[in-house]
């Protein structure tokens, strides 16, 4: 899932550019430039200070868009599941209270 965000959009709104921005939030032009494309994500941290700069969530800012399909991501989600312990698999449970 890509994440995707609005600060082009919140930039032109508030009359700052991207040096601007990148001093308000400790961060420099070029990082600026690289975000807002989603050529790099951006730290926890400085997601955060960008989006109190625009005075909004940092929800409004960045969102995460669907690349994936459902089904790849229940796969990939199948893929992480621990295998079950023998003495607690269903048919062992199952065995254990028909003795």
């Amino acid at each position: 899932m890509p994440l995707q965000n609005r600060l082009k959009e919140f930039r032109a709104a508030q009359g700052i550019n991207q040096q601007e921005l990148g001093t308000l939030v400790g961060a420099s032009r070029q990082t600026i430039s690289l975000i807002e494309p989603g050529d790099y994500n951006p730290s926890i941290t400085l997601a955060l200070r960008i989006a109190q700069v625009f005075h909004r969530p940092v929800e409004d800012v960045f969102y995460l868009t669907e690349e994936e399909s459902s089904s790849s991501a229940a796969s990939l989600a199948a893929s992480w599941a621990l295998p079950l312990c023998p003495m607690n698999s269903p048919s062992a449970i199952s065995a254990s209270s028909s003795t």
